[in-house]
């Protein structure tokens, strides 16, 4: 956490406003997590495997588009210009992100029109429906990065709020109707995307305009910092994701299902992950700026090991509760679970370091950095998995991934260590200066 007299200077007037400011977008990770585990569960107990393997695989692919719109649109308005009312250079920025979010969204929705169409060229409806539901969601995240960027997490709340109970209220009536299928269940995740966007857009002030005119050159310069951290995100996708497209290649949809519901148990505390990482940003740059180094890689640390804590902590109870997760989640549909439970269990926890050493890197300016220890680990992780998935078994390929965020975050680690070496150093000597 920040230090006394660093929240001093930020004009923190008491413990009820900080409190706030933390308290938000944890209850917003709560009301995603929720969405995310219900909407999971339905799809295990009622979709087929089939059906359930397959929208995996794509729901995978558009949560890549998430993170690459993540580290063209979330990151620059997080890091680039701190959030101020009155800022016109904030305010540039703003448009110029938004003008090219559009372009963004718009190019993500043909490319997976045209991908579902080859791959499942015969079912007519599957590719309209993911692409329209992959345009939706796009734009739903696009202003939930913007209210982010502003630390409005009540909005962000709000519009995740909105989109979970129209989205459950939608999927509720697929279940009633016996019609949990791949079309019905991405039109269905559609339309709420869109209200919660709408609602986003309502409750921040001056939403920035789309002007196409000079749309790249004036995006031009963000490009020059977020090209590397989008390279860092196309290697992170590969990490994080190369098991669900290399054991869909060798086993099929039906054992990806197998295989992804034992994440199930767990999905709550990735959310939790994430939702450190939203809020985290705004203080982080916050420290480098006031030059509290100190204070940042506290704050990093005990963050680290809270988060690795609850890991540990959520296995603990799943292997207490077990026979009840058997029984009501899984339903003997998928058998022998738990050992797939907690081979989970430890991969995301080998994630947690990664994660945020290079939220550290990125916010202290070292995206070329952050992007080659992604790069290698990348390689790691898709040589690790790919072979473990041929010699070895479709479970077994989980290790690959881990391995790759081990390589990852030592990388990581000892560039974080340099950097910070480097600017306490710089600060020494200036002050030595300004004393002479």
């Amino acid at each position: 956490m920040p230090s006394i007299a660093l929240r001093s200077r930020l004009g923190h007037a008491g413990p009820r406003p900080r409190m706030k400011r933390y308290a938000l977008p944890l209850i917003d990770q709560v009301v995603v997590a929720a969405f995310n585990l219900v909407l999971q569960l339905v799809l295990v107990r009622f979709a087929s495997a089939e059906d359930y393997g397959t929208f995996v695989l794509w729901q995978a692919l558009v949560m890549v588009m998430v993170g690459f719109q993540d580290a063209m649109i979330g990151l620059p308005l997080s890091v680039r210009i701190p959030y101020e009312p009155g800022s016109r250079r904030r305010f540039v920025l703003e448009r110029q992100v938004a003008t090219f979010t559009g372009l963004f969204v718009a190019a993500a929705a043909c490319l997976f029109l045209i991908g579902v169409s080859l791959a499942y060229g015969a079912v007519v409806w599957l590719a309209p429906a993911q692409a329209v539901f992959a345009l939706t969601f796009l734009t739903y995240y696009a202003v939930r990065y913007l209210a982010q960027s502003r630390a409005k997490f009540g909005a962000a709340l709000a519009m995740d709020s909105a989109y979970a109970v129209l989205a459950l209220g939608a999927v509720a009536g697929l279940v009633f109707a016996d019609a949990v299928r791949l079309v019905p269940v991405f039109l269905g995740l559609s339309l709420p995307a869109v209200v919660a966007a709408v609602v986003g857009l309502a409750m921040l002030d001056r939403p920035p305009a789309i002007r196409f005119r000079r749309m790249l050159s004036g995006y031009r310069e963000i490009w020059r910092d977020s090209r590397w951290t989008v390279v860092a995100v196309a290697a992170s996708e590969m990490q994080n994701r190369a098991f669900v497209f290399i054991i869909s290649a060798f086993y099929g949809p039906a054992v990806l299902a197998g295989i992804f519901a034992g994440n199930l148990v767990l999905r709550h505390l990735v959310m939790l992950v994430l939702a450190w990482k939203a809020f985290a940003r705004p203080f982080v740059a916050t420290m480098r700026n006031a030059g509290d180094y100190r204070g940042l890689v506290r704050f990093c640390a005990v963050s680290g090991l809270v988060l690795v804590g609850v890991y540990v902590v959520n296995l603990a109870v799943v292997s207490v509760a077990w026979p009840l997760f058997e029984t009501y989640i899984y339903a003997g549909k998928y058998e022998n679970m738990l050992p797939v439970v907690r081979v989970w269990t430890l991969i995301n926890a080998l994630q947690v370091p990664m994660v945020i050493l290079a939220l550290m890197l990125t916010t202290l300016g070292r995206y070329r950095a952050d992007s080659f220890a992604v790069m290698i680990g990348s390689v790691v992780t898709l040589t690790g998995v790919t072979l473990l998935a041929k010699f070895v078994s479709a479970d077994a390929t989980l290790f690959g991934a881990g391995l790759g965020y081990v390589v990852t975050a030592a990388i990581m680690a000892y560039t974080v260590r340099g950097e910070l070496a480097r600017r306490r150093a710089g600060a020494r000597l200036a002050a030595a200066a300004e004393a002479a």
